[in-house]
């Protein structure tokens, strides 16, 4: 099972941050927790997490492209540069942390 060290609340506004670094999410993929899609990734850029940490979005609204084939996930509260996805080899861990964040998530 996968360690969920952050889950974001940050104004969608604040897409870029000091010295403009875009929050940027590595090894992500989207897992539907009843009727949301958040994001899990790997971490970067980001204000109030240390770079590498697994990380948790809040509720994905839309994807975003750009003309030179960047994605960015754009959720309630912010917008991340998406990275490289989630191999298709550790798509197995998928089940097991979705089953997990939703037993947190009911704790809460």
């Amino acid at each position: 099972m996968e360690d969920v060290t952050g889950l974001s609340h940050q104004p969608k506004s604040l897409q870029t941050q000091q010295g403009g670094q875009i929050l940027k999410l590595d090894d992500w993929i989207e897992l539907k927790i009843g009727n949301t899609v958040v994001i899990s990734g790997v971490i970067n850029n980001h204000p109030n997490f240390v770079n590498g940490q697994r990380f948790v979005t809040d509720s994905l609204q839309c994807f975003k492209t750009t003309a030179n084939g960047r994605v960015f996930a754009m959720t309630t509260c912010s917008c991340y540069e998406l990275g490289q996805r989630l191999s298709e080899y550790d798509v197995h861990a998928r089940h097991s942390f979705e089953e997990a964040l939703g037993i947190l998530l009911k704790m809460t």
